[in-house]
């Protein structure tokens, strides 16, 4: 409370604390089929990526999950190659995925964006 009260005198505005928003992503690599969760809690974010990804396969797991960003999937089929980043923006984490989607398998895969979930996307895309 009175951290809150030295920021607000000092900034001449309340302190709000930011809450956590989870992006979680789920990865069928045989299929490469994938499910994103968005979420307040992170395990709700994992189930609703788990539920996502397995309506056409059995063999899902949770890749990546983090917080209060944008989080990208990225793969190449043909290779079975596959990754996944976060970024401020939709465009940096599609970037960053692809990037590490070649990297991770150093094959010289040709990776592509797949798709992109952000955390200001809560429920109306789950």
């Amino acid at each position: 409370m009175l951290r809150a009260s030295l920021i607000t005198l000092l900034l001449g505005m309340p302190f709000a604390a930011t809450a956590e928003i989870f992006v979680a992503l789920a990865v069928d690599e045989p299929t490469m089929r994938h499910g994103f969760g968005v979420s307040k809690m992170q395990g709700e974010a994992e189930e609703l990526a788990l539920a996502d990804c397995g309506e056409s396969g059995n063999s899902c797991a949770v890749g990546y999950v983090r917080s209060n960003t944008c989080v990208a999937f990225a793969a190449d089929k043909s290779s079975g190659s596959w990754g996944a980043h976060r970024g401020a923006s939709r465009f940096e984490a599609g970037t960053n995925a692809v990037e590490h989607c070649v990297k991770k398998y150093n094959s010289g895969a040709l990776c592509h964006l797949v798709d992109v979930r952000c955390a200001t996307e809560v429920v109306e895309n789950n």
